[in-house]
């Protein structure tokens, strides 16, 4: 199975025209497109712009669509279509990709196909679901300063583990869902 690198590469390869979109993206991933998309709302979430009003929120949102997706067993992530067709020019890719190429070859090593157990369709559909509960925990979270850091990188874990199909971080994603729901219950003001 080929990794991050490999796909991005073979992307950026085979890119026609002066311009690549969205949706072209999301479909070179196929099954693995849920990772990607996730893990960018996620980051938001984690990331200082995290504690910005209304962020967390929007973030939830993205991550429900899509978890909910994964849940009821879509094979390929589905977008609005005018989101599919947002587009960046082909050499602006090409260039972004040979900046984050070193970071894609450095995860490439972090991620690897274990814990297969946890990377099956009927454990997706558990932790899918946990995504959607923790993304809705986001929302009241929110009032809270980076408090929606705790689910979000819970749900970043997540995310790699569906790109890389590697359980291990399905398993940490799941770790970091327990104490996400601790720290929610010890320091919300009841």
């Amino acid at each position: 199975m080929p990794n991050l690198t490999e796909i991005l590469t073979d992307l950026r390869d085979n890119i026609e025209g002066e311009e690549i979109d969205l949706g072209e993206i999301v479909e070179h991933f196929e099954d693995r497109g849920f990772g990607p998309l996730l893990l960018a709302p996620a980051l938001l979430a984690v990331l200082p712009t995290g504690a910005i009003p209304g962020v967390p929120a929007i973030c939830a949102i993205f991550i429900i669509l899509i978890s909910g997706q994964l849940l009821f067993g879509k094979n390929h992530p589905w977008l609005p279509s005018r989101l599919k067709r947002f587009s960046v020019p082909k050499q602006k890719f090409e260039n972004s990709f040979d900046k984050f190429e070193p970071w894609t070859k450095r995860f490439d090593k972090l991620l690897s196909q274990r814990l297969e157990i946890f990377t099956r369709e009927t454990a997706t559909r558990v932790v899918a679901a946990i995504a959607i509960a923790l993304a809705l925990l986001m929302i009241p979270l929110e009032l809270i300063p980076f408090a929606c850091a705790v689910p979000g990188l819970s749900i970043a874990c997540f995310a790699l583990g569906l790109s890389a199909r590697d359980g291990l971080f399905t398993l940490l994603a799941l770790i970091v869902a327990i104490v996400s729901v601790w720290v929610t219950w010890k320091f919300w003001p009841l």
